[in-house]
């Protein structure tokens, strides 16, 4: 892959990553607002950038050791869109050896809203410790994109 190449996929895995977490924050928001989602725990409190917070739970549905069913409709959701996404940045171009990378551009717009996010939880919500949030940080905007933007660059490669 060459310069120009990689300079094209970095543009466009900026701006679909950055599009699935809006995508995905929005999917959280109006599951959390017609009640979607089975009335308990976190999701009778939600408010404002408490749907920050349900959005990166959301991401990891074993959360706290023990499942989330509640979760994992939204969960699915956002797994979809991130393979989707990984695929959307995988053109043709790239070789079939490269499209797990080539769809871990995801990570390069997802990561920076996944940061001021939880910097804005950090911020607003004292329950919320940096200690608790940097592993969720690196799972949510780092490992879970990459593996499922991966996954759909994988795919694009192969089933293009």
């Amino acid at each position: 892959m060459g310069v120009r190449e990689r300079d094209g996929l970095a543009r466009r895995g900026a701006v679909a990553g950055a599009a699935a977490y809006t995508l995905g924050f929005g999917v959280v928001v109006v599951a959390g607002l017609t009640g979607l989602l089975p009335e308990a725990g976190l999701w009778t409190r939600v408010d404002g950038p408490g749907y920050l917070l349900v959005h990166q739970a959301s991401h990891l549905p074993v959360w706290q050791f023990r499942p989330q069913w509640a979760f994992v409709p939204v969960t699915l959701c956002l797994a979809a869109l991130l393979v989707g996404t990984g695929f959307a940045v995988t053109t043709e171009t790239e070789k079939q050896s490269a499209g797990f990378q080539a769809g871990q551009a995801v990570v390069i717009g997802y990561f920076p809203l996944t940061l001021a996010a939880t910097v804005l939880l950090l911020a607003t919500n004292g329950a919320v410790t940096a200690i608790r949030m940097i592993p969720v940080l690196l799972l949510v905007g780092l490992v879970v994109p990459a593996l499922l933007g991966g996954l759909g660059g994988e795919l694009a490669v192969r089933y293009r």
